[in-house]
């Protein structure tokens, strides 16, 4: 996943996986029975009461341990309707047959429907040889700040940090020790994107409706293919177009049937 970026949410109601718990959906005036959630689903009949997660059955056996490092967020237990406290990142290290080896983070979800998962649960069977993966602990609690898990990840820098004068444009990985921490809770991250750009939104505005209606910004000598004829000769080329065509071509104009 790389560097943890919450740059805004996506509507529940377009997602597959869960945005947030029942009660943070709710409070934000989603209808529970129609978008996923962090919680055992509720289905009666066939048609569901509450959407939950199709992974949260999986994830409780997991994740909803208490008293585990790594554990804490999910569904507490599998009765249906029972929430976990929303996703969360997972911290982990993957070693693979080869010698290959990462840590990263990613969603539960991602995790949990992942080969990720099925590789975790398989290393108590003492025939399992496959790749091995470790939690790093649990995402907003503990490591060397104590606000969340560390993982190391490789940065790729310029081997000279004066390339721009030396022309070195070597590259060089070096670790770099992250802290990962704890998933924002739905809502949050829009709230605070939103409440930034609204001074902003004013002036944009007035920008745009001045615009509006015109193919060239005023003041371009350049012009463009497209921009409104004068009223003087219709189809006739403003002065950039003809720079644009060069000496010798002339404009081809279509003429209306009567």
């Amino acid at each position: 996943m790389g560097l943890q970026v919450a740059n805004g949410e996506i509507d529940p109601s377009i997602s597959n996986f869960p945005l947030g718990t029942p009660a943070e959906l709710e409070k934000h005036g989603y209808d529970t029975s129609k978008v996923h959630s962090c919680a055992i689903p509720v289905i009666v009949n066939g048609v569901p009461e509450l959407r939950g997660c199709f992974l949260a059955q999986k994830c409780s056996r997991l994740f909803g341990r208490t008293g585990r490092r790594f554990g804490g967020f999910g569904p507490p237990n599998r009765k249906p309707g029972t929430p976990g406290k929303g996703r969360e990142y997972v911290p982990y290290s993957v070693e693979f047959p080869d010698g290959g080896f990462k840590e990263d983070f990613t969603w539960c979800y991602a995790f949990v429907g992942s080969s990720l998962y099925d590789w975790l649960v398989k290393q108590g069977d003492p025939e399992y040889t496959g790749p091995k993966v470790r939690l790093l602990g649990k995402a907003g609690e503990g490591g060397s700040t104590g606000m969340g898990a560390d993982i190391v990840i490789v940065e790729a820098l310029p081997e000279d940090p004066n390339n721009n004068r030396t022309k070195n444009l070597k590259i060089a990985q070096a670790p770099k020790v992250v802290t990962v921490l704890a998933a924002p809770r739905f809502g949050d991250t829009v709230s605070a994107i939103r409440a930034r750009r609204s001074a902003e939104e004013a002036d944009e505005m007035e920008f745009l409706e001045g615009l509006e209606g015109r193919s060239v910004a005023e003041g371009d000598s350049e012009g463009y293919v497209g921009a409104p004829a004068p009223e003087d000769g219709v189809g006739a080329a403003t002065e950039g177009e003809k720079k644009k065509r060069g000496p010798g071509r002339p404009r081809k104009v279509v003429e209306e049937e009567v």
